[in-house]
């Protein structure tokens, strides 16, 4: 009945009064406000779609950034968006809630789809579900070929 041992299981982080830890294999580390909430957003919009990049990690405390993009391209009218994981290193439940939301928003009336997740954040969304209602591609250009090819035009 062996315990729970960093060793035997990947990174962890959490969020604690003294900032973000982060538990892995060789230990604790506190990581700075700057590791911590470090996240950016890139916008391109094309003819007929849109590709959110997103890159640092996504938790309780960056996720309202992501959360206020995504739902201001939906407000403006974009229907076929692409969220790139591909420079995410880590996501949490708060940013799976994100996730959902906007599959939510566009379900039945446009496309939303997830890009180039490395294996830990694929790993993720795999467990939660999120694999099995949001179309998840290995690279940019899948997705936006997939949508591309599925889009009827106005």
């Amino acid at each position: 009945m062996g315990g729970w041992h960093a060793s035997h299981s990947p990174a962890r982080r959490c969020q604690t009064a003294v900032g973000v830890l982060r538990l892995g294999s060789t230990g604790i580390q506190r990581l700075g406000p700057a590791e911590s909430e470090k996240m950016r957003i890139q916008i391109e919009k094309g003819v007929t779609l849109c590709t959110v990049f997103a890159s640092g990690g996504i938790d309780a405390m960056t996720c309202p950034r992501l959360a206020t993009s995504l739902n201001a391209l939906i407000d403006e009218g974009e229907t076929r968006i692409i969220l790139d994981l591909g420079q995410t290193v880590h996501i949490s439940s708060a940013g799976l809630r994100v996730i959902l939301t906007t599959a939510k928003r566009l379900h039945g009336c446009g496309q939303f789809a997830i890009s180039s997740a490395n294996v830990s954040v694929f790993h993720i969304l795999r467990l939660a579900g999120i694999a099995d209602v949001v179309d998840v591609y290995p690279e940019v250009e899948s997705a936006r070929a997939a949508i591309s090819a599925s889009w009827s035009g106005p």
